[in-house]
């Protein structure tokens, strides 16, 4: 395969069909791709990327490596990635590291994330989970759901949290259901609140059980007003008003 070069290998590819890919089997699709660079992805096409990787089994990925991957995954569209399934992306994300699936993009990362089951998002690592966030625009984090971003929060280390950055992190809360909050790991609790500095309760074991995204659903917090003088509260104009807000967390805009 090395002999024959990285452009006649994407030659005969371009003029495979699924059926002639599946008969050559992930063994021989992985070789080929390892000889390919990412003019030779990007010549394929992400048609033709998805016929390659439906073929492949997750140790013809883990034999692939990350950035080999990254260049296939960089040339598939929505559609692409929908058509593999979530089984064939969670194993492309787990040769991955945090940093090349920050970079991957964001329609990709979105529609990785967006693909793969809750409990297939909960196999990634730490690391894996914190790129993956950060490879989606902000503003866009929500829209991978409730179930999944639950996932995302609750595997994602108490250390790590931070990293994921204060406006990736805030719109990961933003989109998780107030109820879910409860549950989340106090350790981690605090970390979410300190990264975010909305940590208005006095206390590092805040609790979260009292917020949600429901107006109505739950009794907002509140700090008495004896208590009031001794915070930063207290600095604030009009401070009645902090927990009248939906949520403590939005999405970014």
């Amino acid at each position: 395969m090395k002999d024959l070069g990285g452009d006649k290998l994407a030659a005969m590819t371009m003029n495979m069909d699924p059926d002639n890919m599946k008969d050559l089997g992930g063994d021989k699709l992985a070789a080929m791709t390892m000889n390919m660079n990412s003019d030779n992805m990007k010549e394929l096409g992400g048609d033709k990327l998805t016929d390659m990787t439906m073929n492949m089994n997750p140790e013809n990925m883990k034999d692939l490596g990350g950035d080999k991957l990254a260049d296939i995954v960089g040339n598939m569209n929505r559609a692409n990635l929908q058509e593999i399934g979530g089984g064939k992306v969670v194993s492309i994300a787990k040769t991955m590291d945090g940093n090349t699936l920050a970079n991957i993009g964001n329609e990709q990362a979105k529609t990785m994330a967006e693909t793969m089951h809750q409990d297939q998002i909960s196999t990634l690592g730490s690391n894996q989970l914190v790129g993956l966030v950060q490879g989606i625009q902000p503003n866009e984090v929500g829209q991978i759901g409730n179930e999944k971003l639950v996932a995302v929060i609750t595997k994602i280390d108490p250390q790590d949290v931070k990293s994921v950055g204060e406006n990736h992190l805030s719109s990961v809360m933003g989109g998780i259901k107030g109820e879910e909050i409860g549950s989340i790991d106090d350790n981690k609790k605090f970390e979410i609140v300190k990264s975010l500095n909305a940590n208005f309760f006095q206390s590092e074991k805040t609790t979260f059980k009292e917020i949600s995204s429901s107006p109505g659903s739950v009794k907002k917090p509140s700090i008495s007003d004896d208590k009031v003088g001794t915070t930063k509260i207290a600095e604030i104009k009009n401070n009645k008003n902090i927990f009248g807000r939906k949520s403590l967390f939005s999405q970014a805009k």
